[in-house]
């Protein structure tokens, strides 16, 4: 025998919930809803600690799976570029890296290294649009060297100083 408010297992637990949704009727849901807005609004432990239960649900949820990992990051650089391409009021259009990427054949369009991240030939800070045909696959190196500037200028300042390689540049 189990005692008054004591549920076995969640199963029971969510079928007395319903229960009394059915018996009590809207009136109810709504009480229950005002009560948890109000706990929310002066109880931030509550809502700390349900938090944290939710960020260890997904992290235990996904911690293995690396392809929604990957798709996660990607739609956070497509946003973040959206973002800041919106904010200068240059065009955008939705692409993926890893096309980007195959579309180089996975090599630096500067030194030919392995390219690893995307670099925008007219950067957003100079007004270039955030479109496919305005990004190229480069390594990391060439890309933070490269920052703002155009494709001309970087090439210019790599052979005015007799550098025929971006990887003859100290970091």
């Amino acid at each position: 025998m189990r005692a008054e408010g004591a549920f076995v297992c969640k199963r029971d637990r969510n079928r007395e919930y319903y229960r009394k949704r059915l018996i009590n009727g809207p009136e109810w849901a709504e009480r229950r809803r005002e009560y948890m807005r109000g706990k929310r609004a002066t109880d931030p432990e509550y809502v700390a600690l349900a938090r944290a239960r939710e960020r260890e649900y997904y992290h235990a949820k996904y911690a293995n799976d690396s392809e929604w990992a990957e798709r996660k990051r990607e739609r956070a650089r497509a946003s973040r570029r959206r973002r800041r391409a919106q904010r200068r009021h240059n065009g955008f259009e939705p692409y993926e890296d890893a096309a980007i990427l195959a579309r180089s054949c996975g090599k630096c369009v500067y030194c030919g290294e392995p390219a690893t991240t995307i670099d925008h030939v007219v950067p957003l800070s100079r007004g270039g649009p955030d479109i496919e045909s305005n990004v190229v696959g480069a390594c990391l190196r060439c890309n933070l060297k490269k920052g703002a500037k155009t494709v001309e200028e970087f090439v210019r300042i790599l052979h005015d100083g007799g550098i025929t390689s971006v990887n003859q540049v100290e970091p």
